[in-house]
């Protein structure tokens, strides 16, 4: 599968440690640059931080930080954001004593061809807040992976997982993919696990639908606006939002049962295919380790499995849904980047939550 990611090798110099820190960048998307007053959409989408107020926004039906001036789109105390405000877009984690980052391609500024700054990425991480959560994830990771039982063929079945998804995405030139998807995943477990393990079928499409309700930034190449997704059982609707968040489009659909057949077209495949290969270059296992110490133990394999696998399920939820609403039949460059753009809404939750690692160390 041919793909188009950049990969940028810097030092993280924390308290502790010196990390060597790995990016990894889609050549379409690998800069960066927050502009205050330009945009602001991350704080609309993402949830305020704890201990920080709130204040209602009638438009999203939801509370946003207090402290974001709608009209000015700026954070009146940007300089003084908290930790996590200052780490959007970058997703990261630890591995073999390595940090791990790529950035979230929801955000619309990921749109930049110029490289991001190695500067940016020390400013967040060389702060004394992720000194202490850097080192405690790298810890917990060495903790976890002196467990065999929990670790065994770990990387070996990280590997084989990777490799073959990317097979899988670089023949499909058509959705649906959920069924044979399915498929793969069950081959995988059996000649991995060298036994039968019975694992849950993919929830229906609406079921998957449902799951995804909510807002997100619909970022294309040349646009982007806040789409708030609401699904009430069988009916299911649409807003596009424009700057002023005034309702610039909305639909309102039959919840879909079924996905839709629709051509992926050459130049939105190359997007397909270089998302599938940014995904499996995020920090699984890290997250394998975290979530065996803090949880429940359980084998990282399974869990990087698991999570590897319901990564891509958004992919042909979006694709459903943005076709619908459209009215498309097949679907394109600008058309794959908002599928992206949807799938990623999910994604930074799943991923960058560093202050996990506290849990599991002793």
């Amino acid at each position: 599968m041919q793909t188009h990611l950049v990969k940028t090798t810097l030092n993280i110099n924390t308290q502790f440690f010196t990390f060597p820190a790995i990016l990894t960048t889609p050549t379409w998307a690998k800069g960066y640059k927050c502009e205050p007053g330009k945009c602001g959409l991350c704080c609309l989408t993402a949830k305020p931080p704890k201990n920080v107020p709130q204040q209602p926004i009638a438009q999203l039906d939801r509370t946003i930080c207090a402290h974001y001036d709608i009209k000015q789109k700026l954070c009146k105390k940007h300089t003084e954001r908290p930790s996590v405000c200052k780490a959007y877009p970058f997703i990261f984690g630890v591995e073999d004593g390595k940090i791990l980052i790529s950035t979230s391609l929801e955000c619309p500024t990921t749109n930049r061809k110029t490289s991001i700054e190695p500067k940016i990425l020390q400013e967040i991480f060389e702060n004394p807040v992720y000194s202490r959560q850097l080192t405690l994830m790298n810890d917990c990771y060495e903790h976890t992976i002196l467990s065999p039982s929990l670790w065994r063929d770990a990387n070996h079945i990280q590997h084989t997982l990777t490799k073959q998804f990317q097979d899988f995405f670089s023949r499909k030139t058509e959705f649906p993919f959920l069924s044979e998807f399915q498929d793969t995943i069950t081959n995988i477990i059996t000649k991995s696990f060298r036994t039968k393990i019975k694992i849950p079928p993919t929830p229906p499409i609406a079921k998957l639908v449902s799951r995804q309700a909510g807002i997100y930034i619909a970022t294309r190449f040349e646009s982007h606006n806040i789409c708030w997704l609401k699904v009430n059982g069988s009916k299911t609707t649409m807003t596009l939002f424009d700057e002023n968040l005034k309702p610039k489009k909305t639909v309102k659909m039959k919840t879909p049962t079924k996905s839709l057949n629709l051509e992926i077209e050459r130049s939105a495949h190359k997007l397909l295919n270089d998302y599938v290969s940014l995904i499996c270059n995020r920090p699984f296992l890290s997250l394998a380790a975290i979530i065996s110490t803090t949880i429940k133990p359980r084998p990282a394999p399974m869990y990087l499995l698991r999570t590897l696998a319901s990564s891509f399920l958004p992919i042909e939820v979006g694709a459903t849904l943005i076709a619908t609403r459209d009215k498309l039949k097949a679907i394109d460059r600008d058309t794959m980047r908002e599928i992206i753009s949807f799938c990623e809404a999910s994604m930074i939750g799943t991923f960058r939550r560093p202050d996990t690692a506290t849990h599991g160390v002793r």
